[in-house]
């Protein structure tokens, strides 16, 4: 991903760490270049990350393939930063960075940045919707009152429950 790629005053708002933010766009407009921006510039900037404190970043997504490109770009930006020579880093951190151009600190903490995300990968969690409800639904199924030994139902047993729930609904409308 470059960082040299220009984006349009919604993009640079939708990008801003500061800002609370829903990205909605059709396929192909740069909505996960975006977001993989912004999450940079949250790890970049987090004051709780630079004492290496893990803020614990949520980022929820609609499908596997979407969180997964997202977490593969991250972790592939951060690694350039962490390999770059100081020309090219300076370069990366454009639209990174709360200066203009990328000091020394700057760079030195960037690279950085890499390894504290190896080490702690709860800071960033990038999840879909269904598997953060799932997660949920495992910390807390007292509370949600399903029991403790709950499972999710997929592939053949998924398909034969579905087959008696439709063939128990047509017996039934008869």
């Amino acid at each position: 991903m470059s960082n040299n790629e220009v984006f349009s005053d919604t993009q640079n708002i939708a990008s801003n760490p500061s800002e609370n933010i829903w990205v909605q766009a059709n396929a192909g407009t740069g909505k996960t270049t975006v977001l993989v921006r912004r999450l940079l510039r949250i790890l970049f900037r987090n004051s709780e990350f630079n004492a290496n404190i893990a803020p614990g970043i949520l980022c929820l997504t609609y499908t596997n393939a979407a969180a997964g490109e997202m977490r593969n770009r991250i972790l592939d930006q951060l690694r350039q930063w962490a390999t770059a020579d100081d020309a090219e880093l300076s370069e990366l951190l454009n639209g990174i960075t709360e200066h203009q151009t990328a000091t020394d600190q700057d760079l030195a903490y960037a690279r950085r940045v890499f390894y504290m995300y190896i080490d702690n990968p709860d800071v960033l969690k990038i999840k879909t919707i269904h598997s953060f409800c799932e997660e949920i639904l495992h910390r807390f199924p007292i509370e949600a009152g399903i029991s403790p030994s709950w499972s999710l139902v997929s592939g053949a047993a998924q398909s034969v429950l579905l087959q008696n729930a439709f063939d128990s609904m047509i017996q039934n409308s008869f």
